[in-house]
């Protein structure tokens, strides 16, 4: 009789078991051995979440009566997030969150992939009542909102910064790195259901604050002069005014305004982007008869005339094909050259540049008048301002314009600059001839209290004698 031990097919069962145990066995060992780091750090995963820390932006003063007044600084909020791969219950989840706010979240819920924040910012109670719901997946977080308790006052200026936090327009779009800061991160250890466990393991890294920055706008001049434009365009009908006042001889901008202007809390609001656009620095416009100015400097300095010197106007000027003429309508008469500025002679400035070409308006006129235009005055170079979006400047080379284009530059038309440029231009000629680089910051501040002056910085000397500059002045 034949006993089960010798039973062909008991033996090969066996030896099927015996190999699946050894695969087994050896799979066992791969994961421990060579594969325990992927599934460790897949093991930290599921049960660590990193969250961002976010630091407080700096915040933005001007001057008001000699000491730094906040214009854009920052409110405690509460705000609400739902985490939809901790959401077990969708239904208790919307249904929680509806009774307390009243606010159907279905979609955000239910159809959901991961972070969503809900709310920008919700009542303290608000809060409060979220948090007894008990709900995993569903959270309430700290953050700050950008407030500017001084509204419209300097908004071009400021900018503002949307909702993802970032800084836009003025100076919060400019130094928007170093108003933001570093966030900090901190990595929780969290149960099955994502609820954060208390443990030592806990990581975080401490949030740098941004820096706080003070402007060199005095707030007493800014509102001064921002009613003083919105009263001109009243009475004129005009479609916008802008304003900058500088201080000559520091290149210190007291002053930027621009009307109409916004509410930079309420930049959402605006249907124009460009209401957002200060003009003063990043527009270019056609100067007119300010630019007589440069021109009687460049004759001054250049000796072709003298500031007691005399000539005969006959009220007309043909230049190739064209005739320029003057507002007045005073012919054939001896003027005084300081006319020129006093009552904005336009064949004043082209008598100015043909003396500056022994005569008459030829290479040597147009090469003196670019000279003093782009190298002494640096009236086609970007000022520097701490402002985003100043535009290029250029004028044409004398061998590459005609003489017509040269004798209106004198006094104004056919040459396109900015506020900011022309007016950084014309310190130099009026203040003695120093030409400095205009700033809106006078210094910033780090989070430890250190202080980064931003002394004025001279940019040119001797631009003009301190002779020439005085009879301008006069």
């Amino acid at each position: 009789m034949t006993t089960d031990n010798n039973n062909p097919r008991i033996k090969y069962i066996g030896l099927i078991f015996i190999l699946l145990a050894g695969v087994v066995l050896v799979r066992l060992v791969h994961i421990q051995l060579v594969q325990h780091e992927y599934f460790s750090v897949l093991a930290s995963q599921s049960h660590n979440r990193k969250f961002e820390i976010a630091p407080q932006r700096g915040m933005i003063y001007m001057y008001d009566r000699g000491e730094p007044k906040p214009i854009a600084m920052n409110r405690s909020q509460k705000s609400l997030y739902v985490d939809t791969r901790y959401i077990f219950d969708s239904n208790r989840a919307i249904e929680g969150l509806k009774s307390v706010l009243g606010v159907d979240y279905s979609e955000d819920i239910a159809d959901g992939d991961g972070y969503v924040l809900l709310e920008e910012e919700i009542s303290l109670e608000e809060a409060e009542a979220v948090t007894d719901l008990d709900i995993s997946g569903i959270g309430i977080s700290d953050s700050y909102k950008r407030v500017y308790p001084e509204g419209t006052l300097g908004a071009q200026a400021l900018g503002f910064v949307n909702s993802d936090g970032d800084g836009q327009y003025g100076i919060e779009g400019y130094l928007d790195e170093s108003l933001r800061g570093v966030p900090g991160v901190f990595d929780i250890e969290t149960d099955a259901n994502g609820n954060p466990i208390a443990t030592g393991d806990n990581v975080q890294t401490q949030p740098i604050d941004g820096n706080d920055v003070i402007l060199t706008i005095d707030r007493n001049i800014q509102s001064r002069v921002e009613a003083i434009l919105e009263q001109g365009v009243d009475d004129l009908g005009a479609k916008s005014a802008h304003a900058i006042v500088m201080e000559a001889d520091s290149g210190r901008v007291l002053s930027m305004a621009n009307y109409p202007t916004f509410d930079p809390n309420e930049y959402s609001k605006v249907e124009d982007y460009r209401r957002f656009i200060n003009v003063t620095t990043s527009e270019l416009f056609e100067p007119g008869s300010g630019f007589k100015v440069f021109t009687m400097a460049a004759g001054l300095e250049s000796e072709a005339v003298s500031a007691d010197g005399r000539f005969y106007d006959e009220g007309s000027v043909r230049i190739d094909d064209a005739v320029i003429s003057n507002v007045q309508t005073e012919r054939n008469i001896t003027r005084d050259v300081s006319e020129v500025i006093i009552n904005s002679i336009n064949t004043g400035a082209l008598y100015i540049l043909k003396q500056m070409g022994g005569g008459e308006i030829n290479n040597l006129a147009r090469s003196s008048l670019y000279e003093y235009f782009v190298d002494r005055f640096q009236l086609t170079a970007p000022t520097g301002i701490e402002q985003p979006g100043e535009p290029n400047f250029s004028m044409n080379a004398p061998d590459e314009s005609s003489t017509v284009n040269y004798a209106n530059m004198t006094f104004g038309q056919g040459i396109a600059t900015s506020m900011m440029r022309m007016t950084s231009s014309m310190s130099a000629v009026i203040n003695g001839g120093t030409l400095y680089q205009p700033h809106l910051v006078d210094y910033q501040v780090k989070p430890d209290g250190t202080v980064i002056n931003n002394e004025p910085n001279i940019l040119a000397k001797d631009v003009v004698s301190p002779e020439t500059s005085a009879e301008i002045r006069e």
